[in-house]
């Protein structure tokens, strides 16, 4: 009989970044601010350092993406893999969630079958405004990917630069015949928002 030793083989941890946590701390007490805020109607010192505050805290939303952007655009996986684990990471939760809030929180009795439907397509959309823009961003990963592997830093910056004109400078120049006035806040614009973050 053979007393032959074999090496174990190691099972890789998946890296830990300090500084990830760290962003999301911060993000998360930023968005915590934007929800528990007032801002007064009259212009006062108080309210002026509210305004200021409010402005700065809307950065944790823009943390979160840019934090899941620079965790998932340098790793190297399939799409179906990617795809697989964002599905259970976070469609089944969102599903999950939207249930228990539209059955815990709204009384059913004498709602039809269509009308239940009805407020569960409103809730899973509109409720949770944050779960469907990251789902939709985490879609797009798979072609940032091939977009920053096939691209020099000119190119990214220049991709950037439109998509940062596009949504922070022109919509100030609306009510043109080039920029008509809209007040579109859907998903896709939220997600086309995002997306450069």
């Amino acid at each position: 009989m053979s007393t032959e030793i074999r090496p174990v083989k190691k099972q890789s941890l998946p890296q830990y970044y300090i500084w990830a946590d760290v962003i999301r701390l911060v993000a998360i007490s930023l968005v915590a601010m934007v929800h528990s805020s007032s801002i007064d109607a009259r212009p006062t010192l108080d309210s002026r350092a509210s305004l200021f505050l409010f402005i700065v805290a809307k950065t944790g939303v823009p943390l979160f993406v840019m934090l899941s952007g620079a965790l998932l655009l340098a790793k190297k996986e399939s799409i179906e893999v990617f795809v697989h684990k964002r599905l259970k990471r976070i469609l089944v939760p969102w599903i999950l969630a939207t249930l228990l809030f539209v059955f815990v929180g709204r009384s059913m009795t004498g709602l039809s079958l269509i009308q239940i439907w009805n407020i569960f397509q409103i809730t899973l959309t509109a409720q949770f405004t944050y779960i469907p823009m990251i789902f939709c961003l985490y879609l797009l990963i798979p072609i940032f990917r091939k977009f920053i592997q096939n691209s020099d830093l000119k190119m990214c910056i220049y991709i950037t630069g439109l998509w940062f004109l596009g949504v922070s400078v022109l919509p100030h120049v609306r009510n043109t015949l080039a920029f008509p006035l809209s007040v579109d806040t859907g998903l896709v614009r939220q997600t086309i928002d995002f997306s450069g973050y």
